[in-house]
């Protein structure tokens, strides 16, 4: 008899977090996710380090950093409707919510 064990990961744009039970919650990238206020939950620019990490983003109350810019932070409340996302429009230098793009941010299992 074979037994077969399933990987879950996030889907793309979304990081892992493991909390300290080792359960998986997947965060955009960018966002605070389990980060603290100011802070953004973003891959490490370490080379080969491909963990993520929290960093802060040296912009203002209720914006965050991408690409090197700060963007209005939305509230697109993804803890209660996980399938919105923030997006990033560099040409207007704004933020906008999209709802039900991804149908959730876990893959595998």
């Amino acid at each position: 008899v074979h037994f077969f064990s399933g990987e879950c990961g996030c889907i793309k744009g979304f990081l892992q977090h493991f909390d300290k039970n080792e359960s998986l919650s997947c965060y955009q990238e960018y966002l605070q996710g389990p980060c603290e206020e100011g802070e953004q939950y973003i891959l490490s620019d370490e080379k080969d380090n491909f963990k993520p990490i929290c960093a802060a983003t040296n912009c203002g109350r209720n914006e965050t950093r991408f690409n090197d810019t700060c963007f209005p932070l939305l509230n697109c409340d993804q803890f209660e409707h996980p399938d919105n996302i923030v997006t990033f429009n560099l040409k207007t230098k704004t933020t906008s919510c999209s709802f039900g793009m991804r149908g959730g941010n876990l893959i595998g299992g």
